[in-house]
């Protein structure tokens, strides 16, 4: 996993330089001309520019090996539709409606004005501070594969956390049982949801009651051990989830001040607010859960893991 982990942070970080000759791993910029039956330019036909092509897409296999060893200058001559097999990819691609893509035969010229080969990153000092700021004290490699691993043992847990979360919840709406007025919740929600039909009603009913049963019974333990949260909790949640956004994005290094105006923004939306607050009962429910329940703790490899996870999601679609 650490390999993985390492692989993907080189070619999240990778460029595209420059080559002389075309590869099967090259992308080529060019530009096409659209060919009438002749082989003659069609007058003020499809002629789009410095359009970028990934060689290794070509689906045609002779019109791919026609371009690998091609150099800057070369033209070549092909049906696009023919090379890509997708009329909706040759329309993005020629910057054409898609009707007209749904009918296109041409050939067109293509001649390439640059090749471009993918290089991963050097693992290096430059890159670490890349990835974690500038101010960072990874200058290593060896310092930044520990912090890789930590990165994967606190994803690993985090991600262990989330199935004894789903699991906790699954079995206490399994094995709590209670009667809900069923017809009436079915009139309930035609009445809320105009446009509803009656197979809509029958097809997500069933998830509606399985939410509904879980939110009546994490109320009830909500009361009954009187869990409270108070506004540096809900402040502290919002702060995690502005921070995973950043990181999504690459971004690991954030001014504080940012960073506070960003939680600002995300509390001042009342769906957002109720939303955390709704996360963080969820959390403390399964925490009391945890703190009660007899837990047996079991290592499994990260692929038996991961089909479990999918388990999970299969259920709930």
């Amino acid at each position: 996993m650490l390999e993985e982990s390492i692989e993907s942070v080189r070619s999240r970080y990778g460029i595209n330089l420059p080559v002389e000759t075309v590869s099967g791993n090259s992308s080529i910029r060019g530009d096409f001309v659209q060919l009438d039956e002749n082989g003659v330019p069609v007058e003020n036909g499809i002629a789009p520019k410095s359009v970028l092509i990934a060689v290794e897409l070509i689906k045609d296999e002779d019109i791919r090996n026609r371009m690998i060893g091609g150099s800057k200058g070369d033209v070549f001559v092909f049906n696009p539709v023919t090379a890509f097999e997708d009329r909706h990819e040759v329309g993005h691609m020629l910057n054409i409606p898609h009707e007209n893509a749904e009918t296109l035969e041409s050939d067109f010229s293509f001649t390439i004005t640059e090749i471009l080969d993918f290089q991963k990153a050097e693992l290096n000092e430059e890159l670490f501070k890349k990835i974690y700021g500038p101010d960072t004290d990874i200058i290593s490699i060896e310092q930044f594969k520990k912090r890789l691993a930590e990165e994967i043992s606190f994803n690993l847990s985090y991600s262990s956390d989330q199935k004894f979360a789903i699991d906790t919840r699954e079995n206490l709406i399994n094995d709590i049982p209670f009667e809900l007025p069923e017809e009436f919740l079915k009139r309930w929600l035609k009445e809320v949801n105009k446009e509803m039909t009656d197979e809509q009603l029958e097809e997500e009913f069933p998830k509606f009651t399985r939410d509904l049963r879980w939110q009546l019974i994490k109320n009830s333990v909500v009361r009954d051990h009187e869990l409270k949260i108070t506004e540096e909790e809900i402040s502290a949640f919002a702060r995690q989830i502005a921070i995973s956004q950043f990181q999504q994005y690459g971004i690991y290094q954030v001014q504080d001040e940012h960073l506070d105006n960003y939680v600002k923004k995300i509390l001042e939306k009342d769906e957002d607010r109720e939303r955390i607050i709704r996360r963080i009962f969820d959390d403390k429910v399964i925490s009391l859960v945890r703190e009660k329940a007899a837990i047996i703790e079991k290592e499994i490899t990260s692929d038996e893991f991961r089909t479990l996870m999918n388990s999970n999601k299969t259920q709930e679609s």
